[in-house]
């Protein structure tokens, strides 16, 4: 799998960016992701922990060959997909974008708290890409989510 991490200064700008600009236009920052309608839905991973995910973009022909953007959750063990509101509007210009939250997190759940690890956190970033049978992302992450993305890069690395 090839893996690209996006780096997290490019992010904190389009932040800034899509704040001022959905303020300006809708006066409401988050009208324009309620506008892209997600498909929303679950993933079961190998060792029972299911994964809650809006995907944004799958219909659209033109991104059929755009490699897709997944958001691994800002804080890890304490923010939700939703937190990327602001932000993913941005990216669908151009990108399918996958939103999740983290095993046992937000509507995520896990079985067991002992499996809500670094490692298996990164691990079911796999998961989600092989549910969506994808060989190659972009990875954005801040915070724990950054690492969580590390982890990954680090530990599945391909060239």
């Amino acid at each position: 799998m090839q893996i690209k991490l996006l780096l997290p200064t490019v992010l904190i700008n389009l932040t800034a960016a899509t704040l001022c600009s959905a303020a300006a236009i809708d006066r409401d920052p988050l009208a324009a992701t309620r506008r892209l309608k997600p498909v929303v839905g679950n993933v079961t991973t190998s060792d029972g922990t299911v994964l809650s995910y809006r995907f944004f973009n799958h219909t659209q022909p033109a991104y059929a060959n755009a490699i897709p953007v997944i958001f691994a959750s800002v804080g890890g063990t304490g923010q939700v997909q939703t937190d990327w509101d602001t932000v993913i509007p941005h990216f669908t210009k151009k990108h399918p974008v996958l939103a999740f939250d983290n095993r046992g997190i937000g509507l995520s759940t896990v079985t067991n708290d002992s499996l809500v690890t670094q490692q298996n956190m990164g691990d079911d970033i796999l998961e989600l890409t092989k549910h969506f049978g994808w060989t190659h992302i972009n990875l954005v992450g801040i915070s724990m989510g950054a690492i969580i993305s590390n982890t990954l890069y680090m530990s599945k690395w391909t060239t």
